[in-house]
Order: structure tokens, then C-alpha cells, then sequence
């Protein structure tokens, strides 16, 4: 059970710091546009949730061999990336997304949630390809 919270750690960590990177450098520059209330966070939890689900339940990661045991350590790259996407994305829908105005109509919010939730799926499916298909890492001795 230890190595499986020491995993998802390493998971998280990783993804927020990849989220925060993208987020807290070029968030600065783009523009500022409201947003939907929640579909952010829906965005950037979604695809992190997933990727711990099929750990947990598959535990790919976990009997990844490496040197010394420390091969599910290598999962923190693809995590990174996840991390970074996942912000990218972020910031061009608030950048490009359909705007909202106080006095939004259901036509506008109702193309807002479908931009968004399309964009969440192919953030997800980038991010589990990500977890799935990144090289392990080799077993060693030293």
C-alpha cells in the first residue's frame, strides 16, 4: 500500500508542477477572458484522474522495472507533459474559447460546455497515451 501512495505522489507532483510551469509563465501574456465556473477545474482534474484510475487498477507503473527499484519513478516525465498540455489547453480556450458575458444565453454556455468537455476528452486521451505508452525504463543492476 505504501508503494501505491509513494506512486500516486509521484504522479501527482509532477502533473501540478507541469500545470503550474505553463501556467504561471505564459498565462501572464495571454489574455484575460472570463470562463465558465468549473469547467476549468474539470479540465485539469479529469485527465489526472484518469491516469491514477488505470494505475490503480493496472499498476503499470508500478511494476515498472528499474535501477534499485526506482522505475515507477520515471513515470513523472509523462506526467509533466500531461501536467503541461493540460495547462496549454487551458490557457488557449481561455484565449480563443467563446466568451461570456454577464447576460450569457443557454446557446452560448451550451457551445462553451461542448468546446470545453471535446477539449477534455482529447486532453485526457493525450495524457493516458502519455501514462500507457512512454518508454519504461530498463531493468539494470547498477
Amino acid at each position: 500500500m505504501g508503494d501505491r501512495i509513494l506512486l500516486t505522489l509521484v504522479m501527482l507532483v509532477p502533473y501540478g508542477v507541469g500545470y503550474a510551469l505553463v501556467r504561471w509563465t505564459f498565462g501572464f501574456l495571454m489574455p484575460v477572458r472570463p470562463t465558465p465556473d468549473g469547467l476549468p477545474l474539470v479540465l485539469v482534474g479529469v485527465p489526472l484522474l484518469l491516469c491514477l484510475l488505470f494505475e490503480w487498477a493496472g499498476g503499470l507503473w508500478l511494476r515498472t522495472p528499474g535501477s534499485v527499484g526506482m522505475g515507477s519513478l520515471s513515470v513523472a516525465v509523462p506526467m509533466l507533459l500531461a501536467g503541461a498540455g493540460a495547462a496549454a489547453a487551458f490557457l488557449l480556450l481561455r484565449a480563443f474559447g467563446p466568451e461570456l458575458s454577464a447576460g450569457f444565453t443557454r446557446e452560448q454556455l451550451g457551445a462553451a460546455i461542448t468546446l470545453w468537455g471535446v477539449t477534455t476528452l482529447g486532453v485526457a486521451t493525450v495524457s493516458l497515451a502519455l501514462w500507457r505508452f512512454w518508454p519504461a525504463p530498463a531493468a539494470r543492476l547498477f
